[in-house]
């Protein structure tokens, strides 16, 4: 009884504490939140508004309209301090009109009591924003941080970064009594993505940057930002200290410079140099340098800096060196790591004075004013030991006697320290949210960050009060007033965060905080509030309750419930007390693999299921999410049917349907559409992406690149694509504004789009650029039927010309990824996706040319497909999806009809083709399916050759029914059905194809066949001709063709061969032929 009484006790001791210390003092910029990236919380939800009437088909999309360049929504302003908030003006935009209600679709949800809803803040008139920054105070972002150096007689520090606001490096200048980043000084030269080493001269008016990806030295003058000469071959380098000797180490050796020389031109000559291969790191200390090397064993060394003499050496049994200083008395300290996490002192010749465990970690830095080592690492402790985790540490330099202990709240942890003077010290962690923490030198407290970058990681929309609550990894929630563009207030919280639109609470982790105990009779203390998550008021943001511990929230807003994901799902009641778990939830204790368990959870708020994140717990390539259902109070978990890869995003409707988006790992992309309860209503497979509900237009928004798709959320059918903002991880729909909310991936902006706003992506031919030599040689060629033109598909971009001199494109990378291109007839093209990084689009095909482009998904199930569309006119079309089997396209309903199921329940059934007379011919593996009534029925027929593929068809096929076809396999034959595929016989008795053919191709023309194999290896292409139906068959001369990949045969004979080195146009009668 006691154990919960004292846990409430301290709840509430930590609670005043905090009050008091919120009230006495201006908010402190907070320890950096653990993850760098998306957290588990952007798998969100969309809480349901108020049913709203139904639109008609104009009020459901935007009105389209001629297409726009592509361009950001606001560029973003030149660099300035960011000091207040300016108002954003209004935008008086059209409200939209409210249509006649059309009746639900959907099944009703469970009954739960009735909740009523927030009346919604009424607004004069829509408010349109390009973009709020929320960045680091100062000039901008800089993210990757990497080294750290500080000017103590200017009070500045500089971090070079790894990615500035154009992405390439630079050095972030922070005036530290200021706390903001004054200037980014780019370092243009410089293009690595994993950092390196900054020296600053004693002086402040030289430094030196080592890019270790393309090991480069630059110097500039951090005071002006000019660069100046650059020094190659440098991994790792180490200045003196008055400043006038560097060192460097790469894969040349080592080598010393004079900085005057280095002044005065690239690359000087150095002073001496030493053939020394494997270095991993260099110190320097007076006269002498400490060189660790890796190797079996690993090394120390230490080198004269006059000449690089050699002078010591030791070896490092067992261990690989991840720390170097240099003490005062000339001597060294390394920090190693092997079977045991060790600091080993040593004298200046390398005689072992003093071991000292450490926990796991790397980075090493001697704190000169007080005489001690610095440190931070990670404690492995028993099960169930408060000790175990991030930590920092101060060694006594002479004794290596741990001084002081601090634990860490990031799980990136500091790796480089700075003194700033006798009174602080500067903490850097690499991998971690970029930020610089001011230790306080007593304690290791980190009270105060520097902030360089930010990111946002998480956002939630309140309509009632009109407030967007963001967070960022500098362990802030910002209230953005949208009736304003203010942010109203900053408030301490890390993400994942969730809201509670009805009890009114906003729910975010909270990371242990520094307190301050106030006392009238003593001075004051401080001690660690506990990290847990936080129940905030919407309206006034108090924090009337803390739970016992972080993780993913998901309150129930209509049971008195509050469930908190982390390996396995805890659930409260609202005031924080401890009613159970979700068992079924938990790994297994010491399990093997699959181990699965919750690292997130969601609640349904119409219906009350709660909805498990689990990961299956299998490590590698294998493994994978997926979402359990639990109904109110049960313990019992409920699958959801599929089989998928991971978890994108989900998105609640007002009637507590529910959309998952499914990742592209493992080709399982798909947005799939649940009952309140789990059961399955619809899928969708090939598309994926960030989720946003408009209730009043019935449209699923799906976000991917720099395009959203709109899906009707009624029957999952894709109806267009639109321009999107441009990478956001997050995306949320204001139906009072009608407008997104999206949290940009490459900067610390929330994107703005009004619906109204919004272009459709309309493709169309324009002049361009001839197609490279390598997307003539590597893609499919096509010509017109009327023979007006010829086409290149090349992946994202098909182009066009009629002479091979002049040429146009059109570009459908918005929409697609890699697909296919279909000449069906004079003026009619298809153009259907094979899938890429966001997944597949359907078809779309142009009646005039290409003038303009339709959209046709109406039915399919899988925007995904595995070969060209197959048709003959704009009306008699087929796709063969990835998943869901063979549709045929029924021009009367405007919507495809499945004719073939995948056998296996997802495999694709076979290669289709489409003969003149419009016959159907379905190949799979041994077997061949024909169907004379566009595939209403099928009957078996002889497959041509085990292993095989059909070739195509004889110009005269509607007379004669000749149909080609090729074995397969390692003597591989051409056969010929003179009846329509039902009976086969080899022909071509001269023809002498090689081993396992591929890229083999039947190209028709009156009275002619040839048949094309491009050698996209060796170059030995080769070309056969037929004059007699296929009986005999004459080669042409190798040189003729020689490197050739891809052919076509126009309407006057000629053909067309692409190859590297362009485009070649052949008349028979000027080719060699053999027998």
């Amino acid at each position: 009884m006691n154990r919960p009484m004292s846990w409430m006790k301290l709840v509430s001791s930590c609670l005043a504490a905090w009050l008091l210390l919120s009230a006495c003092r201006p908010l402190l910029t907070p320890t950096p939140a653990a993850r760098t990236g998306v957290t588990p919380s952007a798998v969100r939800t969309q809480e349901p508004s108020p049913a709203q009437p139904s639109p008609t088909t104009a009020d459901a999309l935007p009105t389209p309209r001629a297409t726009r360049s592509e361009e950001p929504l606001d560029p973003p302003p030149a660099p300035a301090a960011r000091g207040a908030t300016p108002i954003i003006p209004f935008d008086p935009s059209e409200t939209p009109t409210p249509s006649a209600t059309r009746p639900a679709t959907s099944t009703p949800a469970p009954t739960r009591p009735a909740v009523p809803s927030p009346t919604p803040t009424p607004t004069a008139s829509l408010l349109t924003i390009s973009e709020r920054d929320l960045g680091a105070p100062g000039v901008g972002d800089a993210y990757g941080p990497s080294d750290l150096a500080v000017d103590v007689k200017r009070d500045l520090a500089y971090v070079y970064c790894i990615r500035g606001p154009d992405q390439r490096p630079v050095l972030a200048v922070i005036e530290i009594a200021a706390q903001r980043v004054a200037r980014l000084l780019p370092l243009t030269p410089l293009t690595g993505q994993s950092g390196g080493r900054l020296l600053l001269a004693p002086d402040g008016a030289a430094a030196f940057v080592v890019d270790s990806d393309i090991q480069v030295l630059l110097s500039l003058d951090p005071l002006t930002g000019k660069l100046g000469q650059h020094l190659d071959h440098v991994r790792t380098a180490a200045l003196s200290a008055d400043g006038a000797l560097l060192i460097t180490a790469g894969e040349q050796g080592l080598a010393a410079y004079r900085r005057a020389d280095l002044a005065e031109a690239d690359n000087p000559a150095p002073l001496w140099s030493q053939n020394l291969a494997r270095i991993a790191d260099l110190a320097l200390n007076g006269n002498r340098i400490l060189v660790s090397r890796n190797g079996d064993p690993a090394q120390l060394q230490v080198f004269d800096a006059a000449n690089g003499q050699p002078l010591a050496v030791t070896a490092l049994p067992d261990s690989y060196q991840n720390g170097l200083a240099a003490l005062p008395d000339g001597g060294w300290a390394v920090r190693s790591n092997g079977s045991v996490s060790q600091v080993q002192r040593f004298t200046a010749d390398l005689q072992q004075v003093v071991t000292a465990t450490v926990p796991n970690g790397s980075g090493l830095f001697f704190d000169a004013p007080r005489k001690r080592l610095l440190l931070s690492g990670y404690r492995y402790s028993a099960q169930g030991s408060d000790s175990r985790g991030p930590i920092l540490q101060a060694l006594d330099a002479a004794s290596l006697q741990v001084q002081t202990e601090q634990p860490w709240q990031d799980q990136a942890m500091p790796e480089i320290f700075a003194a700033l003077g006798a009174s602080r010290v500067l903490a850097l962690a690499r991998y971690g949210a970029a930020n610089v923490a001011i230790l306080q030198t007593s304690t290791l407290q980190a009270p105060t960050r520097l902030i360089v970058g930010v990111r946002l990681l998480d956002m939630a929309l309140d309509e009632a009060s009109a407030t967007l609550f963001v967070a960022d990894d500098q362990d802030r929630i910002h209230r953005v007033n949208l009736a304003t563009g203010r942010v109203q207030k900053v408030q301490r919280g890390q993400a994942p965060i969730a809201l509670d639109k009805i009890n009114r609470l906003l729910y975010v982790n909270r990371p242990a905080t520094l307190a301050l105990l106030l006392d009238k009779a003593e001075p004051p203390n401080s001690f660690m509030l506990p990290a847990g998550v936080v129940a905030l008021g919407i309206n006034d943001g108090a924090a009337p309750v803390i739970f016992p511990q972080t993780g993913v929230p998901a309150p129930d807003p209509s049971a008195d419930r509050v469930y908190i994901a982390k390996s396995g799902v805890t659930i409260y009641t609202r005031a924080g007390g401890n009613v159970g778990q979700l068992k079924a939830t938990f790994p297994t204790p010491q399990g093997f693999s699959p181990n699965p368990a919750a690292y997130g959870v969601l609640v349904n708020p119409v219906s009350g299921y709660v909805l498990a994140l689990m990961n299956n717990g299998v490590p590698g390539s294998n493994n994978s999410s997926y979402v359990q259902y639990f109904a109110p109070g049960s313990q019992q978990p409920i699958s959801v049917p599929g089989y998928f890869s991971f978890i994108t995003d989900i998105a609640f409707a007002a009637n507590g349907d529910t959309y998952i988006s499914y990742s592209i790992n493992k080709n399982q992309e798909a947005i799939q559409w649940l009952s309140p309860t789990g059961q399955e209503r619809g899928r969708l497979n090939g598309l994926t992406g960030r989720l946003a509900l408009d209730e009043k237009g019935r449209t699923l928004w799906v976000s991917f690149g720099a395009s959203l798709a709109a899906v009707s959320m009624d029957s999952l059918t894709l109806q267009g694509f639109w321009q999107g903002p441009a990478q956001v991880e997050q995306l949320i729909f204001d139906p009072g504004r009608r407008q997104f909310y999206g949290l940009a991936r490459d900067r610390p902006a929330v994107v703005v789009l009004p619906l109204a706003s919004l272009a459709p992506q309309t493709p169309r031919f324009q002049a361009s650029a001839a197609p490279t030599t390598d997307e003539l040689a590597t893609h499919a060629l096509a010509f017109d039927p009327a023979g007006r033109w010829f086409y290149v598909n090349a992946g994202n971009t098909v182009y066009r010309t009629r002479d091979g001199q002049s040429w146009q494109s059109v570009n459908f990378s918005r929409s697609f990824s890699y697909g296919f291109f279909t000449v069906a007839a004079p003026g009619v093209l298809f153009r259907s996706s094979a899938g890429g990084a966001d997944g597949g689009a359907g078809v779309q095909r142009s009646r005039d040319g290409g003038a303009t482009w339709e959209l046709l998904a109406a039915g399919l199930g899988d925007l995904r497909s595995t070969q060209p569309v197959v048709a003959t006119s704009a009306d008699e079309a087929y796709f063969v999806s990835r998943m869901t089997g063979i549709y045929a396209w029924q021009a009367q309903a405007g919507r495809w009809q499945q004719i073939v199921a995948p056998e296996n329940g997802y495999s694709p059934p076979g290669a289709l083709t489409l003969a003149p007379d419009g016959a159907l011919f379905l190949l799979g593996y041994e077997r061949m399916r024909r169907s004379t009534d566009r595939g209403a029925t099928w009957s078996d027929v002889q497959a041509p050759v085990s292993g095989g593929f059909l070739l195509g068809f004889s110009a005269d096929y509607t007379a004669t029914q000749t149909v080609f076809a090729v074995s397969g396999g390692e003597r591989p034959t051409l056969t010929r059905s003179t009846d329509g595929g039902y009976t086969w016989a080899t022909t071509g008795a001269n023809l002498k194809l090689p081993s396992y053919v591929y890229n083999l191709k039947l190209l028709v023309g009156p009275g002619v066949l040839y048949l094309f194999r491009g050698d996209e290896a060796a170059g030995h292409s080769e070309l056969f001709r037929s004059r007699d139906n296929g009986d005999t068959w004459e080669a042409a001369a190798a040189e003729a063709v020689f490197g050739a990949r891809q052919a076509a045969l126009a309407a006057d004979g000629r053909l067309w061969l692409t190859n590297k080195t362009g485009l070649q146009v052949l008349a028979p009668e000027d080719i060699a032929w053999r027998q």
